[in-house]
């Protein structure tokens, strides 16, 4: 009795921490300067995030000297060198958010005055979520494995000394 009420346990607590790992979406963002001229700076700000992106990376760099950052939760600042971007020219780059349907607004300046025209373009990215545990269901499953070790080596004792 007391093995199916440790392994009704072990079963409703990975299930359990399966069920609450967190979902992260990818998404990729394109981005045209189409202001005329050329630019230096690039803002967005992503609505429908959960608060925050990360990960940022940029994929495609239409400029020199790039510096991206998150400035506070979902604002995406990417700097270059002074008017290095040239107009017409295709910015992308990806993040990661806990939630889908994000959307966003965004604007190129030049030394710090705001230049306009964003051609803004964001794509969600095929999402498959992997199987994973929390922090509890990780310390359960060790758990488990320690009392069935511990099982297994005092059964044998048993049966050697018999």
């Amino acid at each position: 009795m007391k093995k199916i009420a440790i392994f009704a346990v072990a079963i409703l607590l990975l299930l359990g921490s399966t069920l609450m790992a967190q979902d992260i979406r990818w998404y990729r963002v394109t981005a045209v300067n189409g202001t005329g001229g050329a630019v230096d700076d690039f803002h967005a700000t992503f609505i429908g995030t959960g608060g925050s992106v990360s990960n940022l990376k940029i994929i495609t760099d239409p400029g020199t000297g790039a510096t991206a950052t998150i400035t506070s939760g979902a604002d995406v600042d990417i700097t270059w060198d002074a008017g290095s971007v040239a107009a017409d020219a295709t910015l992308v780059f990806s993040f990661s958010a806990e939630y889908s349907g994000i959307t966003g607004d965004a604007e190129w300046t030049v030394g710090g005055e705001g230049a306009g025209a964003v051609v803004l373009t964001i794509e969600e990215l095929p999402y498959s979520p992997a199987p994973s545990l929390t922090q509890y269901g990780l310390i359960g499953l060790a758990v488990l494995i320690v009392i069935s070790g511990v099982w297994i080596y005092r059964r044998r004792r048993v049966g050697a000394a018999a």
